[in-house]
């Protein structure tokens, strides 16, 4: 998604892009496919590895940014860092709470609560937590960086206790049962992947690499094994490990390693993909994929999805059309969305300009 900020040192990181455009497929995928469908091709090792690898880059690219607020000698608590939150984030989400609000109103399905304080549309879709979880973001990331900066490894280490506190003690939680949203929404269970973000994002911001079998990095490695073993187990069991909340059974601190590792395998070959125009679209879906990411929101939460033209006698084929279908709506609106926010804060800056002068 469209979170990252300006890099430092190289002035663009492609793979990043082609990366978030891969998760957002991904997440268009799930939420069009049938779980119980796409297990049997073992999502949980690519399909549904998406949600995870989002909450890493946004730790990489959240590095990448407060670097480049101190070479500027900008302190990352600052006006600028928040104004370019609410720019980035906070815009676009009230665009999209504008319409859910007004389709809400004219279906008669609007849902305003206290959870619409943190995040939660009027008429909430699939994936709708994520908004909650980078608003809380948006009040952490300067806190984790400044931890990272003193030291990565207390960083990495206190993000793991409270992630890991926080799943043990989650089942016991009776609100998380009436109101699942606020457990979907919570940072705490992502806290983990978005630390190993921050944890590597400055050997790749150094070298556009990130070597696995260094002495750094080697606990990745002993990790690897465990998340998956548990990945595997998470294809016949909801949830593996007894001791966390049944629900997201595969996307957890336990395997996050695997995550990780699909984005540093993924970083250091990007350029196996050549500089073809299949890549090239695919680093622009990346560069847009916040915008494709709120636009699917509406278009599942409205109930426009293919999916429901679907039935036993054209399911093979139904699901694949469906499929296709939702992509190219999802992705075209989200790119013409993105599109028309950058030319309309032009057109303001112009505007501003020319009456100042």
């Amino acid at each position: 998604m469209n979170y990252n900020l300006p890099e430092v040192g190289k002035a663009h990181f492609p793979e990043i892009d082609f990366l978030k455009s891969v998760a957002i497929i991904s997440v268009i995928f799930v939420h069009t496919v049938p779980y119980d469908m796409h297990v049997k091709v073992l999502s949980p090792f690519h399909l549904n590895q998406q949600v995870p690898i989002f909450f890493i880059l946004m730790g990489i690219t959240s590095c990448f940014y407060f670097k480049k607020l101190q070479s500027n000698r900008i302190a990352i608590f600052s006006k600028t860092y928040f104004l370019n939150r609410f720019e980035r984030i906070i815009v676009p989400f009230l665009f999209v709470f504008a319409i859910s609000l007004w389709w809400g109103i004219h279906h008669n399905k609007c849902d305003i609560g206290f959870m619409t304080a943190i995040g939660k549309l009027p008429v909430s879709g699939p994936g709708n937590y994520f908004i909650t979880d980078l608003l809380q973001f948006i009040l952490i990331a300067p806190f984790l960086y400044k931890m990272k900066s003193k030291s990565p490894r207390l960083m990495l280490a206190t993000s793991f206790t409270l992630d890991f506190i926080f799943q043990l003690v989650s089942p016991f939680i009776t609100v998380f049962d009436k109101y699942p949203y606020l457990y979907s929404g919570c940072i705490l269970r992502y806290l983990s992947a978005i630390a190993l973000g921050y944890y590597v994002g400055d050997e790749y911001m150094q070298t556009n690499r990130i070597v696995l079998w260094s002495n750094r990095n080697r606990f990745i490695l002993l990790w690897l094994p465990i998340s998956m073993v548990y990945l595997s187990v998470s294809i016949f069991m909801r949830q593996p490990f007894p001791y966390f909340k049944e629900s997201w059974g595969h996307q957890n601190i336990i395997s996050n390693a695997y995550a990780l590792v699909l984005v540093i395998m993924l970083v250091n070959n990007y350029h196996l993909f050549g500089s073809n125009i299949i890549a090239r679209g695919m680093v622009v879906i990346g560069k847009g994929s916040y915008h494709i990411f709120l636009a699917q929101i509406l278009f599942f939460s409205f109930k426009l999805s293919f999916e429901r033209y679907v039935n036993k006698s054209n399911l093979v084929t139904g699901l694949l059309l469906a499929l296709l279908g939702n992509l190219v709506v999802t992705i075209l609106c989200g790119l013409l969305f993105w599109q028309g926010e950058k030319y309309l804060k032009k057109l303001f800056i112009h505007l501003r300009q020319s009456g100042g002068t």
